[in-house]
């Protein structure tokens, strides 16, 4: 209950008509709609009944009296003036009804802005939903994805599922890039730490191997000096 002796009062209920004005605009708009489109109908029912008379008409007057369908065609042009006649009528009477209905919307939100009132935008069904820049929506949306980017490479150093996970992708690629050669065990020096790999020394062969031909990208990772070759 507003106290009309508020100042603050006064001014939410002066808000609260103004909403009101505006959704009793937007009711108003579809019914306008309405009464416009169906206006549009008949009128064009009117001009089809009118064609056709007029054709009824030509032919009519063609025919010689003693003609059998002279009748017919006179009963035709009477029948369509007749028709567009009455669709003239409803299409005047929804004609009238769209343009009060507009004298009212245009009442309506006039008072709305008078009154501070907001509208809220129309969305048809189905449609998608738009965020406009600068929107809450947006915000809100910019905001979870950085949060969402920032938990994700906080885990690339604290949750051991991705490093094993990186690990196991790196280790493939190696994998795949060296296919069948065969690598010194002089890598287990090079590289201690790199699970997954596991040198494999040449029977008696004491002659440093050659460099097996692999990409660029791995080349340290199989570098052969003659001091780590037994």
């Amino acid at each position: 209950m507003f106290k009309l002796t508020d100042a603050n009062d006064l001014e939410k209920a002066g808000r609260s008509l103004g909403s009101y004005f505006t959704k009793q605009a937007e009711e108003l708009e579809k019914s306008h709609g309405f009464h416009k489109a169906m206006a549009a109908h008949h009128d064009a029912l009117k001009a089809a009944h009118t064609d056709h008379a007029a054709h009824h008409k030509a032919v009519h007057d063609g025919l010689a009296d003693t003609h059998d369908m002279k009748g017919h065609f006179a009963k035709g042009a009477t029948h369509h003036t007749s028709m567009a006649t009455h669709h003239d009528s409803i299409s005047k009477a929804h004609h009238a009804h769209a343009e009060t209905l507009k004298a009212e919307i245009d009442t309506l939100k006039a008072l709305s802005t008078e009154w501070g009132g907001v509208a809220a935008p129309v969305r048809k069904a189905g449609a998608p939903l738009e965020v406009t820049s600068g929107s809450s929506i947006e915000a809100m949306i910019n905001e979870t994805t950085a949060h969402l980017t920032k938990r994700t490479l906080e885990s690339l150093d604290n949750d051991p599922a991705v490093q094993d996970k990186i690990r196991e992708m790196v280790l493939k690629g190696v994998a795949a890039a060296l296919g069948d050669k065969v690598i010194p065990d002089a890598i287990s020096r090079v590289t201690p730490t790199l699970p997954g790999l596991r040198a494999v020394p040449r029977a008696g062969q004491q002659a440093v191997p050659e460099k097996p031909n692999v990409p660029l990208e791995f080349e340290k990772l199989v570098s052969v000096e003659d001091e780590n070759v037994r």
